[in-house]
Order: structure tokens, then sequence, then C-alpha cells
């Protein structure tokens, strides 16, 4: 593994560029092979959208142009040294070949972030590649902007937050609750806001179902969204472990077919934490992250 230290990424020295690298995968025997990885580590002194691409010099061969895949995590322990199994993963892109691997993070919050380059595949003897970071300013402060259909029941966004403190669980707020974090929290060592997770309503509607969200007793700082049915049986069998904090927003019911689906899935290591996803984030969870435990469709909205 080579490690290289980029500094503090900011408007003055971005877009970095790395020097031509090339990736020898050595293979050590039928069972096991061993990897010349790369890492680029670097800081943010302020929330940033940051942008990480691997792009592929013009002569390589087609067959090895994007034998490699790009991962971008967070120093989740704030201790400088890269943490493959513990450090968070922020984004994943392992495109299809003759394509550049390219990930896009909204409102990175100020710390230590590292870029994970690899090998793809098993027949992949070498790769060459050249890796950009760069940010821009956060989408939080400019462009994320709800967009109302006049057609649609939906039209209240829910700004999706990460805890920083218990890493892979997180909070859907309303726009009053999303501002009272900011004024009231340190972002950085509390919640990092990744931007409008989706499009719910506060009013009740035909075929709309209320949702009503716990935060765990257990764990603090984790929530849970549930149906009236659910919602139900927590007060009833698991008041010790979750407290309700009443009606968070409405939704159409899981497997209506009227909006996108958001699949729930549990932290079978943080037993208890739970994570909804929808689309490639919720693909990308079944295939590359076996720690989360799919337990279906909870809801769809607007997204």
């Amino acid at each position: 593994m080579t490690s290289f230290y980029v500094g503090n990424l900011n408007f003055y020295n971005a877009p970095y560029y790395s020097p031509l690298r090339e990736i020898d995968r050595l293979f050590y025997d039928y069972d096991t092979d061993y990897y010349d990885d790369d890492i680029y580590q670097f800081e943010l002194d302020e929330l940033r959208d940051l942008y990480v691409e691997l792009s592929h010099p013009y002569y390589s061969l087609p067959e090895i142009d994007d034998n490699a895949f790009l991962l971008l995590h967070r120093d989740s322990n704030n201790n400088g040294i890269f943490d493959y199994l513990n450090d968070v993963v922020l984004g994943v892109d392992t495109n299809d070949p003759f394509y550049d691997d390219f990930i896009v993070y909204q409102n990175a919050s100020p710390g230590t972030y590292f870029a994970y380059v690899s090998s793809f595949d098993d027949e992949t003897d070498y790769i060459s590649y050249q890796i950009e970071l760069s940010v821009s300013s956060p989408t939080i402060l400019n462009t994320n902007k709800p967009i109302i259909d006049v057609n649609s029941d939906l039209n209240m966004p829910l700004y999706r937050f990460q805890s920083n403190v218990t890493p892979g669980t997180y909070l859907f707020v309303s726009e009053k609750e999303r501002l009272s974090i900011h004024e009231n929290f340190n972002l950085a060592n509390d919640f990092t806001e990744e931007g409008i997770a989706f499009y719910a309503t506060d009013t009740p509607g035909d075929k709309l179902i209320p949702l009503y969200r716990f935060q765990s007793n257990v764990i603090s700082g984790t929530y849970l969204f549930v149906s009236e049915e659910e919602r139900q049986n927590i007060n009833q069998n698991f008041a010790n472990s979750f407290t309700e904090e009443g009606l968070a927003f409405y939704v159409y019911g899981g497997g209506m077919g009227e909006q996108a689906s958001f699949t729930r899935f549990q932290n079978s290591q943080v037993p208890g934490t739970y994570l909804y996803a929808t689309g490639s984030e919720a693909h990308n969870i079944r295939t590359n992250y076996p720690k989360f435990i799919e337990e279906g469709i909870s809801f769809e909205v607007r997204i």
C-alpha cells in the first residue's frame, strides 16, 4: 500500500492532480492475492462539496482502462490513519470499462479524508491512472433548492443528516429542524448534512400514511421512522428502547407504486439502528455492505 499526503484541499490549491500512477497486482497463490493499493490523504478546513475523479491516460489499452475501483472515506475516529474496515465510506465508484470513475460528495464537513484506489478484478495485472481532487462551495449554501411539483401531494423537502457520532445512521428533518441543527449543534462533531433526501408532506391526504419518529434510548442520536401499526408495537413492547417524538411526515405506503420506494435496512453490527435508501444507494448497500439487513420497503416518496 502506497500513501500520498495531499494536504489541505481548498480553492487555492485545488484541483489537485496526482502524478501518473501505475498499480501492479501481485498474485500470491490460488486462494490469496495481494494488492498494491494507493491512498490519498487530504483535509478540508470548512464545509465543501467534494469531487474525486479517477481518469486513465490516453495511451492505455482499453482492456486495462477501468480495471480499478475508487472509494472515498472519512477519517471517522480522527486518528489520521486510514482504516479500511472502520472509516466511514462516503462514496463508491466501480464504473464499467471505458468510463472514468467519479465520486461527488456534497456538504463534506471539515476533517480528514482518504481517496482509495485499488484493482477492480482478479484478472488485471496492473492499471494506470491519474486522480483529481477538487472542491466547490457547499450545496446547502447555493444550489440545493426545493423543487415544487404542482401535480404532486409531496412538496415538503426532507433533508438527510448523517451522524458523526454513530456513522452509518441518519436523520430526516424538515427545513425548520434543519436550520435548528445548523444553529444549535456543532455540525462537524454531531451531524453532516447530505442535502435533500426526498419530498413528503405534513398534511394528511388520500392514500397517504403517517410516519412517526422514534429516537433510540440505547444509542442516543439514532432514529427510526415507522407506520401507525409499528408505532403501537414499539410503544407497547419496546418502550425501554425507543422514545416516540411524534408525527414526522406523511408518505405513500410501501408497495403502492405511487412514488420512489425507500427500503429499510438494519445495521447488524449496531442493532437497533436503521438506514433508509432507494435506487442506486439501496443497490450498493445490498451488493457491498452485508452488515445491513434488508427489512423490506418502508415507504414511497417523491425524489
